[in-house]
């Protein structure tokens, strides 16, 4: 794999990843667990970024696309694009409800930095996918394309929301886990 991918290989990757992991056909409980492992990853890294320091750099710059592409979501893609019968418990897991604290651009206008918006466990797993994969899209962007046209402070809000996203999924995940023994 080249340095830039295009939108193509990336949702190539995905699907390639899904398929990876339906293959080995593990069980609910051992998906949940490689999944708690994708989510807790995924927090590490994003909670190391100097948004400072990424607000300098182009966002195709190697050490941004770096960065991107190092976020995993074949767990959690796995897990949405499941077509097996889902357990009761992880059904009733994947829409469990609660609250999310989102910034976006109509709460920063208002001076608020955040609203709060309720939200299903599926539903948060969906937003992370979707949100990772168009990060990774955007830094994979060829050199030409001119930085300024991505906002910046728009990029520091999507990754805040992602990490709102990965804390409810990963403390709903604990949940379950004190119920029915799933994560450690």
């Amino acid at each position: 794999m080249g340095f830039f991918e295009t939108g193509f290989m990336i949702a190539d990757r995905i699907v390639k990843g899904v398929e990876e992991v339906k293959n080995l056909k593990l069980s609910k409980k051992v998906l949940l667990r490689a999944y708690y492992f994708e989510i807790i990853t995924n927090l590490e890294l994003l909670n190391v970024i100097n948004m400072e320091a990424v607000k300098k750099l182009s966002i195709n710059s190697p050490s941004v696309y770096s960065l991107f592409q190092n976020l995993e979501i074949q767990i959690g893609a796995s897990i949405v694009f499941s077509d097996d019968n889902i357990p009761r418990e992880v059904f009733d897991f994947l829409y469990r409800k609660g609250s999310i604290k989102e910034t976006n651009d109509e709460a920063c206008k208002a001076a608020q930095k955040s609203k709060t918006t309720n939200k299903t466990v599926l539903q948060a797993i969906d937003f992370t996918l979707r949100k990772i994969t168009v990060l990774q899209k955007l830094a994979s962007f060829r050199e030409e394309t001119d930085e300024k046209v991505i906002d910046t402070l728009r990029l520091k809000i999507r990754v805040e929301n992602i990490i709102e996203h990965l804390e409810f999924i990963k403390k709903n995940l604990l949940e379950l886990n004190k119920t029915e023994n799933y994560i450690i």
